[in-house]
């Protein structure tokens, strides 16, 4: 299983067309928006994000719509706020390594 969502990751590219321009890139992250493996690929990479995401005491509540994601936090101070927003932020980092596969 690993190795047919490796190989579905591979050689994709991204075009943008404009008069006069022509861009081509590789991406290097994400899931082809629209495609048929797009649920299953947050099932396991997001959703344990949003589930540890919870658990945090920084964190008010979680939003996840379609592929869109919005942490609420708390703070009668931007010191605060900028604090709990580096905790979740190196939380979200740490978990995303972990799943790296």
């Amino acid at each position: 299983m690993i190795r047919i969502f490796a190989n579905y990751c591979k050689n994709r590219r991204i075009n943008l067309s404009a008069p006069g321009t022509r861009l081509e890139r590789t991406p290097n992250k994400g899931c082809t928006q629209g495609s048929v493996c797009g649920q299953v690929f947050w099932n396991i990479c997001i959703d344990p994000c949003i589930k540890n995401l919870n658990n945090l005491m920084e964190v008010h509540s979680v939003i996840a719509y379609a592929d869109d994601i919005a942490i609420i936090i708390n703070g009668n101070a931007r010191r605060i706020l900028e604090d709990k927003s580096s905790i979740i932020t190196r939380q979200i980092k740490n978990g995303a390594i972990k799943i790296n596969y």
